[in-house]
């Protein structure tokens, strides 16, 4: 199963925002365990990087945080074919329309977001993290 991670399901994560982090956790767990292939797109580490600056005020400690999150996600290249279709996507944001248009491409079964009304018209299913965790094999999580 190939999953594409939105931008704030890696930050309730990485920021340990509650309530959602917990779920975060879980699927960033389970991504590490190799249980499925969890993505991120190249974007996504680019707005990543602007709010754990803005958080964090170092650096050192935010690449040394999107280091370690690499070692759990791959990334999904964006690619121009993205950027244009983002263009013409009927969503209307426009990062999340080259979220979209990378997971189309690269044929992700899945967007987790908690943004679902952002994805409505998106040819790729997007999936709250807890309704992903309902749908994935009963893997234990420590």
């Amino acid at each position: 199963m190939v999953i594409i991670f939105d931008t704030c399901v890696v930050l309730d994560y990485l920021l340990d925002r509650k309530p959602y982090s917990d779920h975060s956790r879980k699927l960033f767990k389970l991504a590490g365990d190799y249980h499925f292939d969890g993505l991120i797109t190249v974007k996504t580490i680019c707005d990543i990087h602007y709010f754990l600056k803005r958080f964090h005020h170092d650096e050192v400690v935010v690449r040394s945080l999107i280091n370690n999150l690499l070692k759990i996600l791959n990334c999904a290249d964006s690619s121009t074919i993205d950027m244009y279709g983002a263009l013409k996507s009927d969503l209307v944001d426009f990062e999340d329309a080259l979220i979209e248009c990378a997971a189309s491409r690269i044929k992700a079964d899945y967007i987790v977001t908690r943004n679902m009304k952002d994805f409505k018209k998106s040819r790729v299913p997007a999936i709250l993290p807890e309704d992903l965790m309902k749908i994935l094999p009963n893997y234990s999580i420590d």
